[in-house]
Order: C-alpha cells, then structure tokens, then sequence
C-alpha cells in the first residue's frame, strides 16, 4: 500500500540514515501520488523537492527538513484510521 511506503521512507528519512537518491525520488513521488488524499502534503514534496541531494542546499538544512518530514508524518498519521 502507496501510504505504508510513504510512512517508512519519511520514518527513514527522520531517523538520519542515510537516504538513496532513489529513495528519495521514491518518496517525492508518493508525496505526489497522495497529495489529493492528503492535500498537506503537496508542501513537503516542494521542500524535498529543493533539498535532495543532487540539487539545493541539501546537507545544509538537512534538521530542518527532518523536523518537517517528521512534522508531516505526525499530522499524518493523526488523519489516518487507527
């Protein structure tokens, strides 16, 4: 299911492990998918889009995209059913 690899590659991404560039186009790419379900999400995918690391400043703010992936995948998981 498309939202429980979103919520394992944003869980990854926060936990500081080291993310593919793969995986990082992975999940820019459910962003994307998810975004008419989840509209708050459509942000994210501009910020990751931005921060990846074969463009923008990456490395530089990578804790504050962390905080913002991890703010997303809270609000997240507050919408979905239990």
């Amino acid at each position: 299911m498309a939202i429980d690899d979103l919520i394992t590659l944003m869980e990854r991404f926060i936990s500081g492990d080291a993310i593919s560039v793969a995986d990082a186009n992975r999940l820019e790419g459910l962003l994307l998918e998810l975004a008419p379900e989840f509209p708050e999400l459509e942000d994210l995918t501009d910020d990751l889009a931005q921060y990846r690391p074969e463009g923008g400043d990456y490395l530089h703010d990578f804790e504050w995209m962390k905080a913002r992936v991890a703010y997303q995948l809270a609000t997240l998981r507050a919408g979905l059913p239990s």
